[in-house]
């Protein structure tokens, strides 16, 4: 089926600096194409500077919703008319519906990596887990752990900008939640190996061991790991190097979380348009182009498929189970905050 641009087409896209690189239009252009859907995704190369003028546009255009991706997450925030609870409580928007000129923010990309850990066959609720890193990433896994249930959470970050903002997440979830957080430097490493011996999961959202630094880790040593502790990465290719050496040797339970870019995406980015339908038949195709694997390993469409087809039901990476019978819209009372 081919994609046909008429004066129906609705208009959803990317917005972001730079954002020549991405591949979110391939990814999402493709899902409508084949579900047979009148969207188009663009990608919009604008700064914080140009953000509120984008947005007013957008919206006068009657855009359904658009992504941000760096370094718009934070200003679109403060756009926003409502914001989810992970989006309220980091300050970050990832996802935004446009509901008739009212603008909904979610932070999606911590729900993409629970809903990863739980498709790995893990459960983590009422355990403890060691996060490495107080970044954009990190601490939307942090928000949604805690808010998912995680009995404990040991932060390693190194002091700096980001220390104080984790200080602030800490707070406000510690008051939210009964998830019990604590925070430390990453300069000792025997309490770094201390905290994870009573840990059911280490999780690693900074950037360290990305490409090129492929060789990179901040866990130097074997001795870290006991042999039930889960290990999880958001790296999307971790290297074959140190660090996955180390993953082998020292704990079957170990995955790679390439798929928070590609399950956060597909699985939220569906309500906007409102059909659950076209997300059930996103998650059931049984097509194996190229393209398609791509979409079934990104969050990116995942996500946006929850969000703007207000489908709460996302696809799975691999296996493709039969889609649900009425998958609910997002629950505002639950997933939203005035």
């Amino acid at each position: 089926m081919s994609m046909i641009i008429n004066g129906k087409t609705g208009l959803t896209g990317l917005l972001g600096s730079p954002v020549g690189h991405s591949k979110s239009p391939m990814m999402h252009n493709t899902s409508f194409q084949e579900l047979g859907i009148n969207y188009v995704y663009l990608c919009f190369d604008v700064g914080i500077e140009g953000l509120s003028g984008a947005v007013d546009g957008l919206v006068s255009l009657g855009a359904k919703g658009w992504n941000c991706t760096m370094p718009n997450k934070s200003k679109m925030a403060q756009l926003c008319d409502v914001l989810s609870p992970a989006a309220s409580i980091t300050g970050s928007v990832n996802t935004v519906v446009n509901e008739n000129g009212k603008l909904m923010g979610y932070n999606t990309d911590g729900t993409g990596y629970m809903r990863a850990v739980k498709e790995a066959g893990f459960s983590i609720n009422g355990e403890k887990m060691t996060l490495l890193g107080a970044g954009g990433a990190a601490t939307s896994i942090l928000v949604q752990a805690a808010l998912d249930g995680v009995r404990e959470i040991s932060v390693f970050c190194r002091p700096g900008k980001s220390t104080e903002h984790a200080r602030q997440v800490i707070n406000q979830l510690t008051k939210q939640t009964a998830c019990k957080i604590n925070l430390f430097d990453y300069s000792d490493e025997s309490v770094i190996k201390k905290e994870l011996l009573t840990s059911r999961i280490l999780t690693n959202g900074t950037n360290v061991g990305m490409a090129p630094d492929t060789d990179r880790s901040l866990i130097t040593s074997a001795d870290f790991f006991h042999p039930d502790l889960i290990v999880s990465d958001v790296i999307y290719h971790p290297s074959l190097a140190l660090r996955a050496q180390l993953l082998r040797r020292c704990s079957r339970r170990a995955f790679c979380f390439a798929m928070l870019s590609g399950r956060a995406h597909r699985r939220d980015n569906v309500q906007v348009m409102g059909n659950a339908d076209w997300g059930a038949r996103l998650r059931t195709r049984k097509d194996t182009t190229a393209a398609l694997k791509a979409i079934r390993c990104s969050a990116l469409v995942e996500r946006n498929c929850r969000v703007w087809h207000n489908w709460s039901n996302g696809a799975a990476v691999g296996a493709l189970p039969q889609a649900p019978q009425g998958a609910p819209p997002l629950d505002p009372a639950r997933d939203i905050v005035p």
